[in-house]
């Protein structure tokens, strides 16, 4: 996958955008702020806790993913791919970089579902789930290691999630308060209704 996928175009040097903010592992509140673009693109700002993020729709390779921009997670660099999402099994990406996240991705494809997180280009951790992106026939004591050192890896990467497998698997979950990124792109959760990235 090309990092272009990620790209979000933006004429301007700044804009205010909606954000996905967890405020704690399972809920979620919109947060307005200023992103900063380069060459026309808006960027993550790991620095002040701003990452991007996507969600792929699983069963149709060829749509657009929905993107946006997620604060709390505390990571400062690398990204995060996954296939096992609340309640969808889509595939969530976020990251410091659209480089980072297509690394992530690439792997997560390769290894056909489950947990990645790369740094500097290149897969650090993962945890394959290949029996339809949310399923391992190794056995159980092996799933529990790969998806500790998952989070062990993503904390070291600067996330202060407490849990943040638990927390990422409900990022896009619309059962859930109170903004959410799916496929379709942001979801207003109270009003039950799409709104736009752009306020």
């Amino acid at each position: 996958m090309n990092p272009e996928v990620f790209a979000i175009p933006c004429a301007q040097a700044k804009a205010r955008v909606r954000v996905v903010e967890m405020v704690n592992e399972t809920i979620t509140q919109e947060t307005p702020v200023e992103v900063e673009s380069h060459h026309g693109r808006l960027i993550a700002d790991p620095a002040g806790d701003l990452v991007k993020a996507a969600v792929f729709n699983k069963s149709d390779p060829a749509a657009a993913p929905g993107l946006g921009f997620a604060k709390g997670l505390g990571l400062r660099s690398g990204a995060l791919a996954m296939s096992i999402l609340w309640d969808t099994n889509n595939i969530l990406v976020v990251g410091t970089s659209d480089q980072e996240m297509a690394a992530a991705m690439n792997e997560l494809i390769r290894v056909h579902g489950g947990v990645v997180v790369a740094q500097g280009g290149k897969a650090v951790a993962k945890a394959p789930l290949p029996i339809c992106g949310i399923i391992s026939p190794e056995p159980l004591p092996q799933i529990v290691r790969e998806i500790k050192e998952v989070e062990t890896v993503f904390h070291r990467l600067g996330s202060t999630l407490a849990r943040p497998f638990l927390a990422l698997q409900t990022f896009s979950f619309t059962g859930l308060p109170f903004l959410r990124l799916t496929d379709q792109g942001l979801v207003d959760v109270r009003k039950m209704s799409r709104v736009p990235l752009f306020v």
